[in-house]
């Protein structure tokens, strides 16, 4: 009895082991990848066939992943080139890409994959050709560039710098180089199909001429992309009715009209450098505009050893500003009037003045040298005359506290300033450095804050001017 309940009990056990049970976890199924392009306002799904048309190579491409036993962390994205280390991970689902186009046109084609978190990949990856043709690069000149000079008649003299923006809308990275040619100013576009142009890398977004010789030029450029298109000419002046004359530098005295406002004295500065200097001088006109570039500015005025700067009110010092404080680093000499005005400041590094406290003085007619000041003389020639006498009621004259010009400090010493004129008890004329009778130090910036050029009564402005051109501005 007891070895049939043994039996019994082992068949049981048996039985047991070959019954059914539940099943335990199957291999795991990788992720399946969709991908969709945006065409017009759709959004179509593609299954990997060619795309119809054309189409640039910029494109913005979407996608994504399902897992059937887990979840996608993420997608890899590769184009043509799907071998290993050719793939690219992101967990984004869209993407916008430059299609690296070498030829005119060109098929290409985007594969996407996704990953799950077991790190399986969708072994059929979604993909998409794109029939792609290139796009010719743009370039253009900056736009303060432009505004200024479209239709005005711009003189520089040896030096001329241009600037550039170039752009593709295959991607910036295409652009392989710029082509500029500089021709006489009666050349337009259809007159280029014969010249040599200059080549410029594709970093080079300026270019500087040194040596112009006097005449009227025009400036074209062009960029090429990797696909050897190019971009329309563009070129300056950018108008016909634009000018850009070189004029030749003449002597070592620069005269600037800087003075929009500057109607009935017109003539005064330059006739009287015509009676000085028969071999000449050079000038140059700043009244609406004056070089777009600062390094145009500061090798321009190192041409000269003295500039004479008719500023007046709506004047271009803050874009002169390094180009002038270099100048006068260089040993040279500036003399300069202008008056006051609410859209600009009247302090500048290169200016000895500290403050403006008196915006306007009403209207003076005198111009008087400081009580007790010293006489300026060289060889008992009176440089500056004890009065200067207005020919017309003066607007906008301000007066200031001087100081040693911030930009040329310790340059002589320990010299300080020399107040020349005053009216009304206020400065309105300095000399930097002050006046050494030894003549250890000849004047390096003469200031007057009024319109000095109307105040020639008795010839006592040309007296001054002509003394300062051949004596405060002349080394022994």
């Amino acid at each position: 009895m007891r070895k049939l309940l043994i039996l019994f009990l082992l068949m049981a056990g048996l039985a047991g082991c070959g019954s059914d049970k539940t099943a335990g976890p199957g291999p795991n199924k990788p992720p399946e990848t969709h991908l969709f392009l945006v065409i017009g306002d759709s959004l179509g799904q593609v299954t990997g066939d060619t795309l119809p048309g054309r189409y640039y190579s910029r494109q913005i491409l979407h996608w994504y992943g399902d897992d059937p036993d887990g979840e996608v962390i993420g997608y890899q994205w590769a184009w043509g080139d799907t071998s290993a280390g050719q793939w690219t991970f992101t967990t984004d689902v869209m993407d916008t890409f430059y299609v690296p186009i070498r030829d005119t046109m060109g098929y290409f084609t985007f594969f996407v994959r996704a990953v799950d978190n077991d790190s399986a990949l969708d072994a059929t990856p979604a993909k998409m050709t794109f029939p792609i043709i290139n796009s010719p690069p743009e370039v253009s000149f900056p736009f303060a560039f432009t505004h200024n000079y479209d239709t005005a008649y711009f003189v520089s003299l040896n030096y001329m710098t241009f600037n550039w923006n170039g752009g593709d809308p295959d991607g910036d990275l295409t652009i392989v180089g710029y082509d500029f040619y500089l021709g006489d100013s009666s050349m337009r576009v259809d007159d280029l199909d014969t010249v040599t142009w200059h080549h410029l890398d594709s970093l080079t977004t300026r270019y500087t001429f040194t040596n112009l010789q006097p005449g009227f030029y025009r400036f074209f450029l062009r960029c090429q992309d990797i696909a050897g298109a190019y971009s329309p000419v563009i070129f300056y002046p950018d108008t016909i009715r634009g000018k850009w004359e070189v004029k030749p530098v003449v002597g070592n005295i620069l005269y600037i009209d800087d003075n929009l406002y500057f109607f009935n004295s017109e003539h005064i500065f330059t006739d009287i450098l015509d009676s000085l200097y028969p071999g000449g001088y050079t000038s140059l006109n700043f009244e609406r505009r004056t070089f777009y570039n600062i390094t145009d500015i500061d090798s321009t005025l190192n041409n000269f050893d003295i500039v004479i700067w008719n500023a007046g009110s709506d004047r271009h010092f803050t874009q002169a500003s390094g180009g002038i404080v270099n100048f006068l680093r260089n040993g040279g000499r500036l003399m300069t009037n202008m008056t006051y005005s609410s859209r600009d400041t009247a302090i500048y590094p290169f200016l000895p003045i500290d403050s403006v406290y008196k915006t306007n003085i009403n209207r003076p007619m005198f111009m008087v040298i400081p009580p007790g000041t010293d006489t300026i003389r060289y060889n008992s020639v009176q440089i500056y005359p004890d009065t200067l006498y207005a020919t017309v009621p003066l607007s906008f004259t301000f007066g200031f506290k001087p100081a040693v010009p911030a930009a040329l400090a310790g340059m002589f010493g320990e010299s300080g300033y020399e107040v020349l004129y005053v009216t009304t008890g206020d400065t309105v004329a300095v000399r930097y450095p002050a006046y050494d009778p030894n003549n250890r130090w000849k004047a390096r910036v003469v200031l007057f804050s009024f319109a000095v050029f109307d105040c020639n009564g008795q010839n006592t402005f040309g007296r001054m001017y002509s003394n300062i051109l051949q004596y405060e501005f002349q080394d022994e």
